[in-house]
């Protein structure tokens, strides 16, 4: 059990002592307020290459993998570029598998602040 999965054990638990009102109020924050799926996924297959899914989802190295990205587009004429290329390919396939735990945690953080208010509001 890894720890995004004992995190969410504990805040499984923590809105099953809330009252139904507060229940409520915490999934639809996590509706309104988290990063959608959909979204993320599109930007993974249309755009993975850029990054846009990593700047989406706020995670590390967006910039690292969008200027990989452009030296390579530029580099290509020369042949070099592929590398870069073939570097940002793996790496958008990594991504890929990454993005579950990524839109959890985006979840689970929604989740902690939605009920973090609900408990100071008592």
């Amino acid at each position: 059990m890894d720890n995004l999965d004992r995190e969410e054990a504990f805040l499984n638990e923590e809105e099953s002592r809330l009252d139904p009102q507060s229940q409520l109020f915490v999934e639809s924050k996590i509706a309104n307020d988290g990063k959608q799926p959909v979204v993320a996924w599109l930007l993974w297959f249309f755009l993975g290459n850029f990054g846009a899914h990593r700047f989406y989802m706020q995670e590390s190295n967006a910039v690292t993998m969008l200027v990989l990205t452009l030296i390579g587009y530029v580099l290509a004429i020369v042949l070099i570029g592929f590398v870069f290329l073939l570097a940002t390919w793996i790496w958008w396939i990594v991504d890929a598998f990454s993005m579950m735990n990524w839109l959890k945690a985006d979840r689970l953080r929604v989740k902690r602040q939605a009920i973090n208010i609900v408990n100071s509001r008592r």
